[in-house]
């Protein structure tokens, strides 16, 4: 059987994008008829990056937001702030707040991952906290975890109460993200091409170990300085290699 390019697939699937498409843009423009101004949060990953092409579909008013981590990818942060750039940006900032919580939380895990709050929720909250009853929509899809595959398309994050955020995005899947970039020339993080599946903070405990490991390769200095954290924990606290 012979292989299909990427191309192939994408116009097999045409009729289907335009009508996820249709039905993403509907779903915008009826929720933010019931909120005061529309927000697109914007992380350099490609679920964002189609959701602001949405936003951008349904030919309303928007501003984008990016919240900077201070762990992001070089890749990413430059990615942002030309994104910032071309729209009516607005930015968060946690600063250095995972090194100096560090101290007092101790290392991120799977299942302990307190700098969410401290670097993404926390920077968020005093960002938008003048935008009262507004709609931020988000990158957010169902397939992505088994906690996420229980969340609804509308929510309210009690850490960002003045907002309310909404996924267009909630149903779909990871190659439709993919086609949908095809279609729509979409430009993508160039991190994606070096093997990476996920957009995030370098050192995040929910990334694969070979996404560690690329970060080790393309970027020594921040894997290094991470490394040199864990060593002085486990020193201080005689643990184990």
């Amino acid at each position: 059987e012979a292989k299909q390019s990427p191309e192939a697939m994408m116009k097999a699937n045409l009729h289907a994008l335009a009508e996820m498409e249709s039905k993403a843009v509907v779903f915008i423009i009826r929720e933010s008829r019931k909120r005061s101004s529309l927000l697109v949060s914007y992380s350099g990953g490609k679920d964002s990056t189609v959701v602001l092409k949405l936003a951008e579909r349904s030919e309303l008013s928007f501003k984008v937001y990016f919240n900077d981590t201070g762990l992001e990818m070089p890749e990413t942060l430059k990615l942002a702030e030309r994104t910032l750039e071309e729209y009516e940006g607005i930015k968060g900032e946690a600063g250095d707040a995972f090194w100096t919580s560090l101290q007092s939380f101790g290392p991120p895990a799977r299942d302990y991952r307190w700098c969410c709050k401290v670097c993404k929720l926390a920077p968020t909250h005093r960002a938008l906290r003048s935008f009262q009853n507004a709609l931020v929509l988000v990158g957010q899809r169902r397939f992505e975890s088994a906690s996420r595959r229980r969340a609804p398309a509308i929510w309210r994050n009690k850490w960002v109460p003045s907002v309310l955020s909404a996924s267009p995005v909630n149903s779909w899947s990871a190659l439709a993200i993919w086609l949908y970039h095809r279609w729509r020339s979409l430009e993508h993080n160039p991190l994606y091409d070096s093997g990476f599946d996920r957009i995030g903070c370098f050192m995040c405990p929910a990334s694969r170990i070979a996404e560690l490991k690329l970060t080790e390769q393309m970027h020594p200095e921040l894997a290094e300085k991470w490394n040199t954290e864990l060593r002085k924990w486990a020193i201080e606290r005689k643990l184990p290699e």
